[in-house]
């Protein structure tokens, strides 16, 4: 760190920021916290920007820093080390981190060398980088929570510190039977010589039932109400999201593989797409039907910004990098919202909807189990069971009546969908 050069440079990285179209207050922002260092460096001698950070979080007017506040802050400061550090100035990607986030980096050292020895052991024996990530940020929670607890070795867990980490206060389970499954997948590894202890964790792990889950699947007018917005060239959907919107709606893709999409992909002759699933590693052909290619055609044509890059979904602003998984939901969100739908504070607004909607749509008209799988590239059979849930067309085939039963007075009749309960009081049905 030279905060003497920062001082003596910053004048450039503002002028730079300028020209590539940054905001007038975020510019303003970050030449705030440069005037901040010069008024203060006399006081404090920082040694790094992490320190500064820090600093800048404590010297807040409120005691305690906001969310919003502390996050802007680790932008300004990440944003002032890479040009000082590495001479990079900003480009709207993201770059080297100023503090890491992950739980994992604030575990102590033997903690922190369990999960080395299990992403060791994983990658050996070949387990996918999702896995392997996914089971290493659980993991290192996991263990975050024993040493806040006070332990600083796997020996001294007992019983009840596992459970404290599953479950609340009153005893029931806070957490899925899927999490512990992936606990249990780390602990159950071979892990030098932490292994002894490791295995005894799993054996305190606690019994925890598997939940069905609840499909949020699109309603006929919520189904209406989108496809109506994806063909109304008048609103004011951009041509990216809508064609986005067209490839979630008539294909059932996954969120990542359709942002992934590339030229390469589309067989314009044949009217397919081709790729491999990012999930499964499963190849899939899917149609094309007209809609969507002409909607991919209208992007490309008239607003895709100009780049040689063999992604076909951009982002909308310099340097115009590829879209990412992450970007979908807030590209479904603006489709939901141009259609009216699903506005309610907490209700599901993702790319999946379109998923679901796609399977139970084909379902209702009597599409076998197989070629649903096949359109949706499941990998196992049983992976489409959750969304038959909601085809409520052949749901309603396998409705008893209980027309030819008495029903005794006092009795409240339910009905959902033509599946039909009683419940009496006093007297029993």
């Amino acid at each position: 760190m030279n905060l003497e050069k920062l001082l003596a440079t910053y004048p450039e990285l503002l002028t730079h920021m300028e020209n590539d179209g940054y905001s007038e207050d975020y510019i303003k922002n970050v030449e705030w916290e440069i005037k901040w260092l010069q008024r203060t460096r006399s006081n404090y001698h920082f040694t790094s920007y992490e320190e500064m950070f820090r600093t800048r979080v404590a010297t807040g007017r409120k005691p305690q820093c906001s969310v919003n506040r502390e996050s802007h802050l680790r932008v300004m400061y990440a944003l002032l080390q890479r040009f000082e550090e590495d001479d990079v100035f900003p480009d709207r990607r993201k770059g080297r981190p100023l503090l890491p986030r992950s739980s994992y980096y604030k575990l102590l050292p033997e903690f922190r060398e369990v999960v080395d020895l299990y992403k060791s052991y994983a990658e050996k024996s070949g387990l996918k980088e999702s896995t392997i990530k996914k089971r290493i940020y659980k993991s290192s929670c996991f263990l975050l929570h024993m040493q806040d607890r006070g332990h600083k070795s796997l020996s001294t867990i007992m019983e009840r510190d596992v459970l404290s980490f599953f479950t609340g206060s009153d005893g029931v389970a806070v957490l899925s039977s899927t999490y512990k499954r992936e606990i249990a997948a780390v602990f159950s590894a071979e892990l030098g010589i932490h292994t002894e202890y490791a295995n005894r964790l799993v054996i305190y792990l606690p019994d925890i039932r598997k939940h069905r889950k609840n499909i949020k699947y699109l309603t006929v007018e919520e189904s209406k109400a989108i496809r109506n917005c994806l063909n109304d060239m008048g609103n004011n959907l951009s041509a990216r999201n809508r064609a986005l919107g067209m490839l979630l709606y008539f294909t059932g893709l996954r969120a990542i593989d359709a942002a992934s999409i590339r030229f390469e992909d589309i067989d314009w002759e044949k009217d397919e797409i081709h790729i491999v699933q990012h999930k499964s590693g499963v190849p899939v052909n899917i149609p094309l039907s007209a809609a969507v290619g002409n909607a991919i055609l209208d992007y490309v044509e008239n607003e895709r910004p100009g780049s040689e890059n063999e992604q076909i979904f951009l982002c909308g602003y310099p340097p115009y990098d590829p879209i990412s998984g992450d970007t979908m939901w807030m590209i479904t969100s603006v489709i939901y919202k141009t259609a009216g739908v699903r506005q309610s504070e907490g209700e599901r607004r993702g790319a999946h909807l379109f998923r679901y909607h796609l399977a139970t749509h084909l379902a209702e008209q009597g599409i076998s189990q197989p070629i649903i799988s096949e359109v949706l590239g499941h990998e196992a059979p049983e992976s489409l069971n959750y969304y038959l849930s909601a085809d409520t067309v052949h749901l309603r085939e396998c409705a008893l009546s209980i027309e030819k039963f008495p029903v005794s007075e006092g009795c409240l009749v339910y009905e959902h969908l033509s599946f039909r309960f009683c419940r009496s009081y006093p007297s029993v049905c």
